[in-house]
């Protein structure tokens, strides 16, 4: 008794021109996942499995993608992907709770299937601890930029700072400059 599932491309829209056709089942939803039925046969276990892989091989792809873009001082480009990302991690994390509700009947429909997602999320842990690194790292290069910056122009407006023959401050025009805008959006 095959259990019909909805079909979706593994990059939703996001996937046009990256030659990616692969077809998942679209478990995105949490509240889709709850209503699923538990899998009876081994052929469903193992198609669960391999969709589940799918997903967590397209989420690291994407994942390597923006490092590299990011690496690169690409960020405009890394920034199209956030997309993608958001949308696989939410089919992800649909698939996950799928895979909670049929914990009991994978192990004994798919021991094979388990073990290969074990080391898939093993490969995802370690491709999200690199991606949060270079995020990390991409984040206090700029931070470090901007208060450069900033301070530059900041001891630029005021003048030098020497004192007078008398020990004093020069009184001094206090022009006020332009603010420096900051966009946090990395």
């Amino acid at each position: 008794m095959n259990q019909a599932r909805a079909m979706a491309p593994a990059n939703g829209h996001a996937a046009a021109g990256m030659g990616e056709s692969l077809a998942q089942p679209m478990s995105a939803d949490p509240a889709a996942a709850a209503g699923a039925r538990p899998f009876t046969v081994p052929q469903q276990a193992a198609e669960f499995c391999d969709a589940l892989a799918s997903t967590v091989d397209a989420l690291i792809k994407v994942l390597d993608e923006e490092s590299q873009l990011v690496r690169s001082a690409r960020l405009t480009d890394a920034a199209v992907l956030h997309a993608r990302k958001t949308a696989l991690s939410a089919q992800y994390g649909g698939q996950l709770q799928q895979l909670k509700q049929n914990a009991g009947n994978m192990r004994d429909l798919a021991p094979d299937g388990i073990e290969m997602l074990r080391s898939r999320q093993l490969a995802l842990e370690d491709a999200l601890q690199a991606n949060m690194t270079v995020l990390a790292t991409a984040r206090t290069v700029s931070e470090t930029l901007i208060r450069g910056i900033a301070g530059d122009a900041a001891s630029r407006r005021g003048g030098p700072t020497v004192y007078g023959s008398d020990a004093r401050q020069p009184a001094r025009a206090t022009a006020a400059g332009a603010p420096i805008r900051v966009n946090a959006a990395i």
